[in-house]
């Protein structure tokens, strides 16, 4: 036999064993038994293999069991809410999502004689959580000093 011909042997028994070790497997690995028939307590509460209320067979890969005060396996706030709580849609992620930052209202005068406008920021507390919360905050500052030019404010306006 030529050394091409032995090289291509070896390549077909790898391949071959390869595919033998996998035995069929849809992704719990070589060897490895579903939750429901691996003679162990998966989610922890104590049961076993089908005496696990979690375990509708023996082929089952999910042990858990929702309405058991724990969020595991697939469960998930869709499917499980008793478990992993109830599902939400954050009311903010960035601030952005909350409004844009920027002044507002009309320039107005003040004791000391400057014209002074509104700046209004938004905020997002928590955010991307279920507890976000939008926020705003109005400061006033100066908008134009008339003090100093020997004017006054009228209307909001140096004059």
């Amino acid at each position: 036999m030529n050394k091409n011909a032995i090289l291509a042997v070896l390549v077909v028994a790898v391949l071959i064993f390869m595919l033998s070790a996998c035995n069929g497997s849809t992704g719990q690995g070589a060897g490895s038994k579903p939750e429901c028939n691996d003679r162990l307590d998966n989610d922890g509460d104590g049961k076993i293999d089908m005496s696990d209320s979690g375990c509708s067979s023996r082929s089952d890969n999910d042990e858990s069991n929702c309405g058991d005060a724990r969020c595991e396996g697939a469960e998930t706030c869709a499917t499980c809410p008793t478990d992993c709580g109830a599902c939400c849609t954050p009311a903010c992620k960035t601030n952005m999502d909350c409004g844009t930052s920027g002044y507002v209202g009309s320039p107005y005068c003040k004791e000391d004689g400057n014209a002074y406008r509104d700046y209004m920021w938004y905020t997002c507390g928590n955010p991307g959580t279920c507890n976000a919360l939008c926020n705003s905050q109005t400061l006033s500052y100066v908008w134009q000093v008339c003090a100093n030019v020997s004017k006054t404010c009228v209307n909001g306006v140096c004059a």
